[in-house]
């Protein structure tokens, strides 16, 4: 037990007299945590879409996972502005069957 308390002491005292190895050893962590904090702190996303004639069955589950909705019966030059100007993320419409 001695011998382990002697290791010990010896290796702080190692420690006291290199600073860079201490601020490794003690600022590394702090700004990897800030790091992580900054990154996943943050709000989720909520996407705004645009659809174009979709069955009310899927714009109801679109919302129901979080999505806004700005609905529209026809293609109309509205739903292309609202694109180019980035009001919404993007357009969903069904040609031929396929959405």
């Amino acid at each position: 037990m001695r011998n382990v308390l002697a290791l010990t002491k010896r290796i702080l005292q190692q420690f006291s007299h290199d600073h860079r190895t201490l601020a490794l050893l003690l600022g590394a962590p702090i700004l990897a945590l800030w790091l992580f904090s900054v990154l996943l702190g943050s709000p989720a996303y909520t996407p705004t879409l645009a659809t174009i004639g979709l069955p009310d069955e899927l714009n109801e589950a679109l919302e129901a996972e979080g999505a806004q909705l700005i609905v529209f019966d026809d293609l109309v030059p509205a739903a292309d502005e609202l694109l180019a100007t980035q009001e919404v993320d993007a357009l969903l419409w069904i040609a031929d069957g396929t959405l």
